[in-house]
């Protein structure tokens, strides 16, 4: 018997109001509404991200391997309307780096307890990737690159907070990276620009 697919639609009374809010907020309640004990490792993918049949396979194999690594991260391949874009080849885990840097994605497997620990998915913050990678690495849980192409990301037009437009867009995306880069600085004692 094939597992059910959970499925948690963003509906209009949901508590937050923009758009980079509403999406960690959905991911968070979809894993309170899993049936069951908690599964051991977790990610998040978008109903239009693709992935190579051994994706899955080959994060667990290097964290069933190595009990020190709580998450494995891969390259990713930007695809649109069926044709590849551009392939984004993504460091090897620094953590510095990350700080300047989100290299690591809502794809990315981990560890659920690893998740949990981070206090799952900011609700509170823009640039939510930037936040929750950079939390859930400095409270001590160690990433990994995976080797190799395996997962593939719709390219999306236009910009990622749609509700800003024209001549604010550039200012708005710097101004949420901004934040995020102080709270980051400011929870773990860090310098930032």
């Amino acid at each position: 018997m094939k597992n059910p697919a959970l499925t948690i639609r963003r509906v209009e009374n949901n508590p937050m109001e923009e758009r980079s809010q509403r999406i960690p907020y959905i991911r968070n309640e979809a894993f309170k509404a899993l049936p069951g004990p908690c599964p051991d490792y977790i990610f998040f993918p978008d109903a239009d991200d693709l992935w190579h049949e051994d994706y899955v396979k080959k994060c667990l194999d290097i964290m069933e391997n190595d009990d020190t690594v709580d998450i494995v991260y891969p390259n990713v391949i930007m695809y649109q309307s069926g044709e590849i874009q551009r392939r984004n080849v993504v460091p090897a885990f620094d953590l510095d780096r990350l700080q300047r840097q989100c290299y690591m994605t809502c794809c990315s497997m981990m560890r659920t307890e690893a998740f949990l620990h981070a206090g799952m998915w900011p609700t509170k913050y823009f640039k939510k990737e930037y936040v929750f990678w950079n939390t859930i690495t400095r409270i001590g849980h160690k990433a990994q690159k995976l080797g190799g192409n395996y997962f593939f990301y719709r390219q999306h037009a236009g910009q990622r907070h749609t509700q800003y437009t024209g001549s604010n867009r550039g200012k708005v995306e710097k101004g949420h990276k901004y934040l995020a880069r102080r709270y980051i600085a400011e929870r773990f004692g860090l310098m930032y620009d």
